[in-house]
């Protein structure tokens, strides 16, 4: 909101905004969008960093960096600003900057709008509808998980009834996959749906706050929701204690009713490592290994290589086909889903992106150190990330990748690359940075 010298002026403007008042672009609608810049009032006492989203029946719409959205009669807009509004409203069609709607997205607006999208209305569909068509109506990038609905005898094309009596997107959704055994979990910037067990692609930590509740009897509680789904049943969850933070893994299902039944909330999750932040785009096709490569390369600015002496140990070829249908992700999750389809993952190596087998990459352990100040923490830490992070990679259990107590409470890792990046998020969410 515009800043005022005082909690009256605040008051005064707050109350202009509201209104309504026809200026110089009469009752016609004009969808602009420029770089951020300083706007002012009329008086000179008021200003906003803002970028100009549009002008309609002579209001001016902003949004803020923080993505707060603005009304501001024209009116009460300074000289320059009006001078500014009638410039762009005169410039020709082809030369003006485009709306802001169509300018590309960050990863923390993609991911801040399927947040908003999960709560709000579920979608309209017909009473019956293949799988593939329901996804494509969702306001947001989804993936269709091939490999783990043929596990269960599935398609994109298995007709579904989409849930029309769900009060959110969220509850449809969870509703509508439930009869086929089938699940969702929202990402950073997609919401991939799977088969809910499906280890490698769907079971995740989340950390948990235990909002005064002693941690121990959170764990009882947190343990009636689907008995069966811990370790000691059997199933893939487990618990691991730091503090006031409860750290779970579990399938996305479960998650989502601690939330609900326990009303516990969840810590924010740190998208941490830098292809985190880079959107990537790729239209719903077909293509081969290598040319998806080149396409992130060609988009992330970073060199890319493809390890095809570990590829052709499992028999897999460099220009084996993919599926992409990424109209705006993360590179991040891009890479991890597509490459996670046909059995490999991807490693950095002297300023390269390596796309190589699973097996490859849990050969090839990174040393790195984790600043962690928590005093006290100690083995109990070290246990967290162990349990939350690939049980089976660790030495303990039969794997490669190890972890102990540096000085100065950092954390001394030597893991592959996927438990180092899913360390590293997990130390940041811990700490709350």
């Amino acid at each position: 909101m515009f800043r005022a010298t005082n909690n009256t002026k605040n008051l005064r403007l707050a109350c202009m905004l509201l209104a309504l008042t026809v200026g110089l672009f009469g009752n016609g609608s004009t969808s602009v969008a420029d770089d951020l810049r300083v706007w002012r009032d009329s008086t000179g006492n008021f200003s906003v960093e803002a970028t100009l989203i549009s002008v309609d029946a002579g209001t001016v719409y902003l949004e803020t960096p923080t993505g707060r959205k603005i009304d501001v009669p024209l009116t009460r807009l300074s000289k320059e600003d009006r001078s500014f509004l009638r410039s762009v409203s005169e410039s020709p069609a082809n030369e003006r900057v485009a709306s802001r709607e169509s300018k590309p997205k960050s990863a923390i607006e993609i991911h801040k709008s399927i947040q908003l999208a999960l709560r709000g209305k579920p979608t309209e569909t017909p009473s019956e509808m293949p799988l593939s068509e329901f996804l494509s109506k969702l306001p947001f990038p989804t993936y269709l998980d091939s490999v783990g609905l043929s596990s269960i005898g599935l398609s994109d094309s298995q007709s579904i009834r989409p849930n029309a009596n769900a009060t959110t997107l969220a509850e449809q959704l969870d509703t509508t996959f439930a009869s086929l055994t089938l699940s969702w979990q929202a990402r950073q910037t997609v919401v991939v749906v799977s088969v809910s067990d499906r280890e490698s692609l769907m079971i995740h930590p989340q950390v948990y706050l235990a909002n005064g509740v002693h941690p121990q009897a959170l764990i009882e509680r947190l343990k009636t929701i689907e008995t069966g789904s811990w370790e000691e049943r059997g199933g893939p969850g487990s618990v691991g204690i730091l503090g006031s933070r409860v750290i779970v893994r579990q399938t996305p299902e479960i998650h989502r009713r601690i939330e609900r039944e326990l009303n516990l909330r969840q810590a924010v999750w740190k998208y941490v490592h830098p292809l985190d932040q880079v959107v990537v785009n790729f239209p719903k096709q077909s293509l081969p290994l290598t040319g998806f490569a080149g396409s992130i390369e060609k988009q992330t600015g970073i060199a890319v290589e493809i390890d095809e002496a570990s590829f052709k140990n499992i028999g897999l070829s460099p220009d084996v086909s993919v599926e992409v249908d990424f109209p705006g992700c993360s590179a991040a999750e891009v890479l991890d889903l597509v490459l996670g389809s046909v059995e490999a993952t991807w490693i950095e190596r002297d300023k390269k992106i390596i796309f190589c087998t699973t097996d490859q990459a849990e050969k090839e352990l990174l040393p790195t150190r984790i600043p962690f100040r928590s005093p006290g923490a100690g083995n109990r830490l070290l246990l967290v990330f162990q349990i939350a992070i690939k049980p089976d990679r660790w030495e303990s259990l039969g794997g490669r990748s190890q972890i102990q107590m540096a000085g100065n409470g950092a954390v001394m890792l030597r893991a592959d690359s996927q438990v180092t990046r899913e360390v590293i998020a997990l130390a940041a969410t811990l700490v709350g940075r």
